[in-house]
């Protein structure tokens, strides 16, 4: 899991008009419960879709709420390969080989529709560090994001081609790259998109 000093890199950037952080893949619980401590009066929902690590954040008691969902741009059934050992937490792991993985079958879901049941997302935050899955569920939040209630994103990439998929759509959504960090590995880094003004 992350330290809480990767929490920093979104709040030196943190909107202060933020009621929501959503963060998908509770492996990085940690980060939520830096935001909670910093922001006490933001409300955190988070996304794990592999039992194993849902277990651990419950048991680390992840401080908000916590959805078994896969986020993705459509809704269904789905199938994730769920690496073994719990040095990652779910989804695609596009580089986990069958043999270091199990296939397990998942609901998908997008933000936007989970906004119905579960929001309302105004003003909200999303952490995106999904194993491969980070695209696709952005696409599922197209409408949260161009009816601007996302005001900071911070997404894992694991490709050049990746960050520029990501990078295009982001901009016709209205959002500008402000930082991209953690690129410690060859393979794996972050970035964080503001919302602009208008």
């Amino acid at each position: 899991m992350y330290s809480e000093n990767q929490a920093q890199e979104i709040l030196q950037f943190w909107p202060e008009s933020t009621k929501l952080f959503i963060v998908g893949g509770t492996a990085d619980g940690n980060e939520a419960q830096t935001i909670t401590r910093a922001h006490p009066n933001v409300k955190c929902l988070g996304f794990e879709p592999n039992p194993k690590m849902f277990k651990i954040q419950t048991e680390m008691n992840f401080p908000g709420k916590l959805l078994t969902h896969a986020l993705w741009h459509s809704n269904g059934p789905g199938v994730l390969k769920m690496p073994h050992d719990l040095a990652r937490s779910a989804s695609v792991c596009r580089d986990l080989d069958d043999h270091g993985c199990e296939l397990q079958q998942v609901e998908l879901r997008t933000l936007d529709s989970l906004e119905e049941e579960e929001g309302p997302f105004d003003d909200c935050v999303l952490w995106v560090d999904i194993e491969c899955a980070e695209l696709q569920s952005l696409y599922g939040a197209t409408r949260l994001l161009t009816e601007r209630k996302v005001l900071l994103i911070n997404a894992e990439i694991m490709s050049e081609k990746e960050e520029r998929d990501i990078d295009d759509f982001l901009t016709l959504c209205n959002f500008t790259k402000i930082q991209r960090w953690n690129n410690s590995m060859p393979n794996k880094w972050d970035v964080v998109y503001r919302l602009e003004s208008v």
